[in-house]
Parts: C-alpha cells; structure tokens; sequence
C-alpha cells in the first residue's frame, strides 16, 4: 500500500506490481511444506476433467499485471533478461504475468504461459479441471502439465464432488 499510495513513486507506476510480485514471493517462503501425490496423476488420463481438480502447492500465486513485472524481477535477480531489455520492455508497457510458488526451499517466479494465469485462477476458485480449461482456450495443457508437475507447481490431482 505504501508504494502504490505514495506521491514520491508517482512517476513509477510499475512499483505497485513489482513490489506486490516480491510480497508474494516471501509469502511463498514460508508456505507450508507438502509432497507431491504422483500416484495421483494417472486420474487424468482415467477420469472425466470434470470429476477432477488440480492442487497446488502452498504459496501459489498468480499475479497480472500491465507491466513486465517477471522481466524486472529477474533483470536484477539474476540479469535474465539484461537490463536493457527489461528496460525495453517496461518503455514499451509490455504486460506480464507472474507465477510464484516455492520449489523445495526456494522461492520461484516465472511469466506464466498463455493462458495459465485464468487456468490457475479458475483452480484457485474450486473449478474443475474441465471448467478450468474451459476458462482458459489457449493454455497449452500438454506443455503445461509436465512443467507444472516437474517443477513441484503441481502437486495432484483428486476427484470432485459433484453436485445435481
């Protein structure tokens, strides 16, 4: 609040969504520790997506933002990008969004992919997988899944009450 509300930052409007990024990322740090249900995974290839849901790790977040929030981040954590094109990137009001979770003991950040920020909202919010790829048309679920799983985003899946 105090960087969005202060009248020294005006002229930085990006701030907000940068510093809300790193907030995220030291909540994620101390979410709570769970293991991955990988017995769990073969229901996606048995069950109806509609009887299914996807969990999470603790401390998952995604953040949308106007800006290349992701590109900042990384320019000054570890110069991916360079900072000149996360200054590119920022004249040009390149919008991105920002996934966060923790791996293991460290805090991670990524751009989420093409339509994964509504997929894991729509998670998030109780939907089903198949309602979740509904919401999301142009998320890549086959990229996604193997990535999601090896990098401990994801940590199982379990069936849905449904309800008449």
């Amino acid at each position: 609040v105090f960087v969005k509300d202060s009248e020294q930052l005006a002229d930085e409007p990006y701030l907000p969504d940068v510093a809300a990024v790193e907030w995220a990322l030291h909540l994620a740090s101390y979410a709570a520790d769970q293991t991955a249900d990988t017995a769990s995974f073969p229901m996606l290839m048995t069950f109806d997506p509609a009887l299914l849901t996807l969990d999470m790790v603790p401390g998952c977040q995604v953040l949308q933002s106007p800006w290349p929030v992701v590109s900042i981040l990384g320019a000054h954590r570890d110069g991916t990008p360079s900072l000149d094109e996360a200054g590119r990137r920022l004249r040009a009001a390149v919008a991105e969004s920002a996934v966060v979770w923790r791996e293991g003991l460290c805090a991670c950040v990524r751009e989420a992919l093409t339509g994964e920020a509504v997929f894991l909202a729509a998670l998030g919010a109780g939907a089903s997988l198949a309602t979740a790829l509904d919401a999301a048309p142009m998320l890549d679920f086959n990229t996604w899944l193997p990535k999601a799983a090896t990098t401990g985003l994801l940590l199982g899946v379990r069936s849905v009450a449904v309800t008449s």
